[in-house]
């Protein structure tokens, strides 16, 4: 490939991953002029406006997460949602400059839209790297377009539903990495990133246990994948080396 050839390559993808951005974001944020109030952000009731209290609460108390909340109940009850969501949400909050909890929840209430469109973009991207622009664009618009997704994704839909796509397929793309590992080092550390991937996922949605259960499946009830898999990669190597 010649560099005008990689430049040109480069500039489609671009282009590819900022339209559906646009499109993505454009949708999300379309509800922004009701979803403030006089600069207040609406969470929809129940399980977005707890998020909040959760995300105030550990911006408010770096690095603590609200477990047992004296307010649940009558006597006080323990949240049975994990806690990497809320300690991350009210990190990058009061880093973005979120010193009041008024402050605080507006950046917030932005953080579905952005981080959703950039996950599109980012799919749409790797999508078209491996089978061309027609089925990236695809691929992005299809999550870009969905309205299942994108009513858990609009500006101020922060109940953590918005992140599930995300990491679901990052579950998956780790499982396929560490499957596709050569034997050796690279397979443990490719076996770490999973775990930390499974980690991370569950640490934000304990429903997610799904997506690793589907995984395991395939591998119990297909186990040829890996073996040729590994054999795949055994033959790239020894070509490489001759």
């Amino acid at each position: 490939m010649t560099k005008a050839t990689r430049h040109q390559t480069f500039a489609s993808l671009a282009a590819l991953a900022l339209v559906v951005l646009a499109v993505a974001f454009g949708l999300r944020s379309a509800n922004a002029g009701t979803a403030f109030q006089n600069g207040v952000p609406q969470f929809p009731p129940f399980d977005d406006q707890y998020q909040a209290r959760r995300i105030a609460w550990t911006a408010a108390h770096l690095p603590s997460v609200l477990t047992f909340d004296p307010r649940r109940g009558v006597g006080g009850a323990f949240c049975p949602w994990p806690p990497l969501y809320p300690l991350a949400a009210g990190t990058v909050g009061r880093l973005l400059g979120g010193s009041t909890p008024l402050l605080l929840l507006r950046r917030v209430a932005w953080f579905p839209p952005v981080v959703f469109s950039l996950f599109a973009a980012a799919a749409a991207l790797l999508v078209a790297r491996r089978s061309g622009w027609i089925p990236g664009l695809a691929a992005g618009l299809g999550l870009g377009l969905s309205t299942v997704l994108l009513d858990a994704s609009r500006v101020a839909s922060i109940d953590h539903h918005f992140l599930e796509p995300p990491l679901v397929v990052a579950v998956a793309a780790t499982f396929v990495f560490a499957l596709r590992a050569p034997e050796g080092r690279g397979a443990v550390l490719r076996g770490l990133l999973l775990g930390a991937t499974l980690t991370a996922a569950l640490l934000v949605q304990t429903a997610l246990l799904l997506a690793p259960a589907a995984a395991l499946a395939a591998l119990l009830l297909f186990p040829g994948l890996s073996r040729a898999d590994r054999k795949s990669t055994r033959l790239n190597s020894s070509h490489a080396n001759i």
